[in-house]
Order: structure tokens, then C-alpha cells, then sequence
């Protein structure tokens, strides 16, 4: 006997409930979820999930404990993966899970509608709390995570909330839904709601992928003398910059920050001298005589060329690409070698004159890029000559993002 009733996930997918912002962490932190919709009526849980067109005894549906459903009943919309939600659960997990557990609530809460764009943040706020008081260790930036204390891949817990937040600000990027991505004043622009748009934690281009959870892997993984990362400072309200390996965790909790992150003299490529188009490969770098791979995406691309091999190229612009971390790249079976990870800034006219910061150039943020450095045979890499194989120059200002 077949149901008439309407599949009850659709009914849910294709409301408008579902893509308003705020109702997102409604649906993620409950504890009991019961949906009413045209057709029928759905009840979820963290261990049970049924609705009216289940006619059979629920004690058949259960695990022999009788303390959750059996893997044979479909999984449930608030607790797997999109287009539903993840569990909201964060007690106990490691930091690893829990670092890639956050990126995906932003990644889908990123897909949502509201009224109101100041609400960028505060309609992801109550589950950016459920985790920082589950993992004492974690706190948030403006909505990036950063992680306190010591990661194995990483000297010392000032170096651990440098390199966490280096690796989150150059992990996020806008997908190609949102080439065009509208810019929320409101917020910074390195931070994710800082943007009305889809982003991604993960890009794969052919046989190449750059991710966060790789990353993270790196930095749990690797030797210390390769999490590298630029000094990045915060100014504080007391129009005083200090960098971030020398602020207390305290003080990121009370975010008393203004938004502006600072980096002195930074490693730098420009873009027009950077790109060189080839036949089978549009973005290609020549790097002192190496032909390294490069993924750039952008959030706003102010002219878009779309050829036959799919690419998109911006050719307007004052663009720099400024070097803000290193990180030893293991996945890569046929080019093991390094992952040398940019934010993609642009200048804009912003006068500032406290905080010791009148020497700088002020810059957005408008995309991400990364290059892989491949490790070549004979001895191992090291900093220096991935820098110099980068072919970055210093700066001659202190760099300001807005």
C-alpha cells in the first residue's frame, strides 16, 4: 500500500521557513523539533525521527537498547549533512571535529535569506556560543574560530590563535553563485559575514582541491617550523594595535576589536604581474622559473571572460595578493610540497589616524588564492626557499584590512 501523503522532506526543503537566516540555529540548537506542514506532521530528535505516513510499531524502527532509531530509518533533516543540518551536539568532540563541525553551520547558514543584513552575525550567534562554551579553547573573531592553546603542529598557544585564524581568514571563499557578492558595511570585509553570498570551505579544480579541513590536518599533523604565518594585529578599542599572538583569549571573548586587522610590511605578489595565460592552463604563475599551480577566486569580479575551459579572469583592478600563512600540503600523492595561502585585498579610501596606524594603506577583502610550492627532489624545503620561490616582496607599508 502506497502513501498519498507528500514526501515530508520536500515540504520542508521548498518552505520559506527553511531559507529564512534565523531559523536556522532554531532548527540546529532544539533538542525537539516538531514540523507541521501542509501534508503531514515530522518529529525529530537526537535519537528518533518519524511522521504520519509511518504505520508500523515504533518499537520494529529502534536499535534492541530501544535507545535511538535503527540505521534502516532515514536520517534525519536537523542532524546529517546538506541539505540538512549537522547535530548540534559539541560536547566532546576534539578540536578537529569541531573546527570543521563550525565551517559547515556557516557554509549552510551562508545559503539563508534576511531581512535585515546587520543580522549577518547575530542569527549565527547562538550556535558560534554553543560551541565556545562546549570547547574552552575556542573562541570567534567576527565569526572565524580560533583556537587557544597547543595545537601539535604549532609552537606555543599565542602561535596556535595566530595559525588557526590565519588558516580560517584564507579558507573561506564565495562559490559561483555568488561571483557577485554584495559587501555588508556593517562588518569587516575578511570575514565571511562581512558578505551577502554562498561561500565554500572547499574548492577542487580537476585533481586539485584546497580546503579548510585539509589545512587543519596540517596543522595538527605537521612540523612546527612550517606553520608559518604573517604577525597579524588587532586594534582594540583603545586605538591600540597588538598582535594576536600576544592578546588574551579573555579579550577576543569580549570581541573588544574594531574590525581592523594589521600586517606589517607583508609578502606580496600584484596581480597584473602574476597571471600568464596558456593554452591548457588559463592561470598559471611563473615563479623564478617554476611553473606552480594557482587557484584564485574572487567575490566580486569586475569583468567576467567565460571561455570554453571555464574560467574566470578579472582585468580591472588594483588587486594584490598579501602571503598570510604556509602550510605543508600531505595530500598531494604526485606534488608534495607546500600550500602558500593569500588573502586577495584591493585599496579603498578610509583615513585613520589613531591607533598608530597612519603609515598604513587601508585595503578590503575581496577574494582568496592559493599556490602550490611543489617539494622538488633532493633536500626538504624550507621557508626561505618557499618565499623565494614565491617570488614575494616586502611592502613598503603596513597593510590595514578593513
Amino acid at each position: 500500500m502506497a502513501s498519498i501523503l507528500e514526501n515530508r522532506r520536500q515540504d520542508i526543503y521548498q518552505s520559506t521557513w527553511w531559507t529564512r537566516g534565523w531559523t536556522y540555529q532554531e532548527g540546529v540548537l532544539a533538542r525537539r523539533r516538531i514540523v507541521f506542514t501542509e501534508g503531514q506532521v515530522y518529529w525529530e530528535c537526537a535519537s528518533m525521527v518519524t511522521w504520519e505516513a509511518v504505520h508500523l510499531p515504533l518499537e520494529l524502527l529502534h536499535t534492541k537498547n530501544k535507545l535511538r532509531m535503527s540505521s534502516c530509518v532515514a536520517v534525519g533533516l536537523f542532524g546529517g549533512k546538506p541539505p540538512g543540518w549537522y547535530n548540534h551536539q559539541s560536547k566532546g568532540l576534539g578540536e578537529k571535529k569541531t573546527l570543521l563541525q563550525v565551517a559547515e553551520h556557516i557554509q549552510n547558514f551562508s545559503r539563508r535569506n534576511l531581512k535585515f543584513s546587520t543580522d549577518s552575525l547575530l542569527a549565527m550567534q547562538g550556535i558560534l556560543r554553543n560551541y565556545s562554551d562546549s570547547n574552552p579553547r575556542l573562541t570567534f573573531l567576527h565569526g572565524l574560530p580560533i583556537l587557544s592553546g597547543k595545537i601539535p603542529g604549532v609552537q606555543g598557544p599565542g602561535h596556535a590563535r595566530l595559525a588557526s585564524f590565519a588558516v580560517a581568514l584564507t579558507s573561506w571563499a564565495h562559490t559561483d553563485n555568488s561571483c557577485q557578492a554584495q559587501r555588508l558595511p556593517h562588518l569587516p570585509s575578511w570575514t565571511w559575514a562581512g558578505w551577502k553570498g554562498e561561500i565554500t570551505w572547499s574548492i577542487i579544480k580537476g585533481i586539485r582541491s584546497f580546503s579548510y579541513e585539509e589545512a587543519i590536518n596540517a596543522l595538527f599533523s605537521v612540523d612546527p617550523d612550517w606553520a608559518w604565518t604573517a604577525d597579524i594585529h588587532l586594534r582594540l578599542r583603545n586605538d591600540k594595535a597588538q598582535s594576536l599572538l600576544k592578546i588574551p583569549q579573555e579579550t577576543l571573548l569580549d570581541s573588544d576589536f574594531d574590525g581592523m586587522l594589521r600586517i606589517s610590511q607583508p609578502y606580496a605578489l600584484h596581480y597584473h604581474d602574476l597571471l600568464a595565460e596558456g593554452e591548457k592552463q588559463p592561470w598559471r604563475t611563473e615563479l623564478t622559473g617554476h611553473d606552480e599551480p594557482l587557484l584564485l577566486c574572487l567575490s566580486i569580479c569586475e569583468v567576467v571572460v567565460v571561455s570554453e575551459r571555464d574560467f574566470l579572469r578579472t582585468i580591472t583592478g588594483d588587486l594584490v595578493l598579501v602571503l598570510i600563512a604556509l602550510v605543508e600540503d600531505e595530500n598531494w600523492t604526485f606534488w608534495k610540497g607546500v600550500i602558500a595561502r593569500f588573502l586577495v585585498i584591493r585599496p579603498i579610501p578610509l583615513p585613520v589616524t589613531a591607533g598608530g596606524l597612519e603609515q598604513s594603506s587601508h585595503w578590503e577583502r575581496i577574494g582568496v588564492a592559493w599556490i602550490h610550492v611543489r617539494q622538488p627532489g633532493g633536500p626538504e624545503l624550507t621557508t626561505e626557499d618557499v618565499i623565494q620561490r614565491l617570488g614575494v616582496k616586502h611592502m613598503s607599508d603596513d597593510v590595514v584590512i578593513c
